[in-house]
């Protein structure tokens, strides 16, 4: 996990070393401050896929986020 982890940092560094992108975008922007409603959302869609791994019927359940600006 160690080793798959370090390869993937080292390859998104290399790829944004040579990547033509130097300024950050609006889009970007708006999603790098999460308020606790989107907290709040990833916790539960967390739980709810933990659920739908712990249950013996493990295909019965779906994890659906619909996030709507």
């Amino acid at each position: 996990m160690g080793v798959a982890t370090l390869i993937s940092v080292l390859t998104t560094m290399v790829y944004f070393l040579i990547s033509p992108l130097s300024e950050v975008q609006s889009e970007l922007l708006a999603r790098t401050s999460p308020t606790l409603y989107d907290v709040l959302i990833a916790f539960c869609g967390g739980a709810a896929g933990i659920i739908a791994l712990c249950t013996r019927g493990k295909g019965n359940s779906l994890v659906v986020v619909d996030l709507k600006n």
